[in-house]
């Protein structure tokens, strides 16, 4: 879509969670300026600081893109009746090449603005048929347009809208499996064995798989819901989605497009499945999948990976739980590299346990701590959690460095060890949402076999003919 009119009214700041940034004014109207049609007009109610003088930096950027004309400071009692006293400017911009001045001047109210806006008003440049039909293919010229403009439109092309739209991710599947070369007595190098994908980049940096992990075929995906298999063409032309880590997203996806076999019924401490196939209000449960790559391989810019997939097949609500609230820097920067926005992602701690959480589409950010803790008043973190997903989540869970639910069941160690709060919070969560596209992340999650009670939605254990064990002590 590129508009040839842009009206606009950005917010002056950042919130206190979203690290105060008092130039997001100046980086929204960029942003419009870079998705406005060539020849366009952008209007925008600015803070008072968006000046060369003041922000010398961010007004280069903008200009670089558009010509002002228009820069009306207006005092803030122009706008108090409608709940706000601060002072504005009024900003009209042309996406031309021009070299026209800009109008700069402070007015004291609207009736004294109006004559200096009817002035830029009347000449705004016209667009010819043909100017239409190039921004416009579905426009209809119904006969000739007068033409006022006397400077030649600005040949400014859209940043890419290619290379910037959702294209299919498509694979061919392997049915021999491809042998990885040993680089060494211990490792082979690593590529995908069962899936390749058209287009996609190697990893920037060389990744080896154990002798024995390479010898064992990967399967191969079964085509669930491959529709859905949609991703920025920039993501995968210019690699910022390796193809290994591309596998990953596709393998993933592809799990998530099946249940685990039964249906299922919950104890009353929501921390075990029952099956119960006859039981109506059993529930089916979605196959999860844990990604156990090693340091290196990009495990926090493949779950963002994930999570874009599923925001561009319309479930834009997912969960990201880690083990530090530090880390919440390092998931905007795998979101942002991907295209994201930082204001996507929020942290749990911002709002009070006993307060719901107003964000509406976006991504929350919660510790295990956190998860496990309660409010003052009895209200629990997790249903506080679950309260925000709702009843049919189908997003993405992603439990990042899930090894710190290892004590879900409890310890072999010594008699009578109590399972973990912290693993027990962990696997409600997962349970609650028979919808979730769980994802488990971890590079040391099977040290111990016997950590892996928390891994309910692997299919690995369960009641029935089609799983390998009937329970997870057998599995262990």
């Amino acid at each position: 879509v590129l508009p040839d009119v842009v009206v606009m009214n950005p917010p002056f700041a950042s919130s206190v969670d979203r690290s105060r940034d008092k130039h997001i004014a100046a980086k929204h109207l960029i942003a419009a300026a870079k998705r406005l049609a060539p020849g366009g007009r952008l209007v925008a109610i600015m803070p008072p600081g968006f000046t060369p003088e003041r922000d010398a930096a961010h007004w280069s950027r903008a200009c670089g893109l558009l010509t002002p004309r228009l820069a009306l400071t207006m005092p803030g009692q122009v706008y108090r009746k409608l709940g706000t006293s601060v002072e504005t400017q009024l900003m009209v911009f042309n996406k031309v090449q021009d070299d026209g001045e800009m109008i700069r001047a402070r007015v004291q109210d609207l009736e004294e603005a109006l004559p200096f806006v009817d002035a830029v008003a009347a000449s705004r440049p016209e667009k010819r048929p043909a100017q239409r039909a190039a921004t416009n293919p579905h426009a209809r010229s119904v006969g000739p347009v007068p033409v006022t403009r006397k400077r030649p439109v600005a040949t400014v092309a859209a940043s890419k809208p290619r290379a910037n739209a959702a294209i299919p991710l498509s694979f061919t599947s392997l049915e021999a499996p491809r042998d990885n070369t040993p680089v060494s007595d211990i490792y082979a190098r690593y590529r995908p064995q069962r899936i390749e994908i058209p287009g996609a980049q190697e990893h920037p940096t060389p990744l080896v798989e154990s002798i024995a992990m390479a010898s064992v075929a990967p399967p191969m995906p079964s085509g669930a819901a491959s529709s859905e298999l949609r991703l920025p063409a920039r993501l995968i032309e210019d690699g910022h989605l390796s193809e290994a880590q591309l596998e990953t997203i596709i393998m993933a996806h592809d799990a998530h497009g099946r249940d685990l076999p039964g249906r299922f019924t919950i104890d009353d401490d929501q921390t075990k499945l029952t099956r119960a196939d006859d039981n109506p209000d059993a529930r089916a449960y979605r196959l999860g999948y844990f990604l156990g790559d090693g340091t290196g391989c990009g495990k926090g810019r493949e779950c963002a990976g994930l999570i874009l997939l599923n925001w561009l097949a319309g479930r834009r609500k997912a969960i990201w739980v880690s083990k530090s609230a530090t880390l919440i820097e390092d998931a905007i920067r795998d979101w942002t590299d991907l295209g994201g926005s930082p204001a996507d992602i929020q942290p749990l701690s911002k709002w009070k346990p006993d307060q719901p959480i107003p964000m509406g589409d976006g991504i929350l950010f919660v510790t295990y701590a956190t998860l496990r803790s309660a409010g003052k008043c009895g209200t629990s973190r997790l249903s506080q959690v679950l309260d925000w997903m709702g009843a049919g989540f189908d997003g993405v869970l992603a439990f990042d460095e899930a090894h710190a639910m290892q004590n879900a069941a409890g310890s072999e160690q010594g008699r009578g060890v109590k399972p973990s709060q912290q693993g027990l919070a962990g696997l409600r969560l997962q349970l609650a949402a028979p919808g979730a596209r769980v994802f488990y992340v971890s590079a040391t999650g099977a040290t111990s076999v016997h950590n892996l009670a928390y891994a309910a939605r692997l299919g690995l254990w369960g009641q029935g003919p089609e799983y390998p064990f009937p329970s997870r002590e057998s599995f262990v």
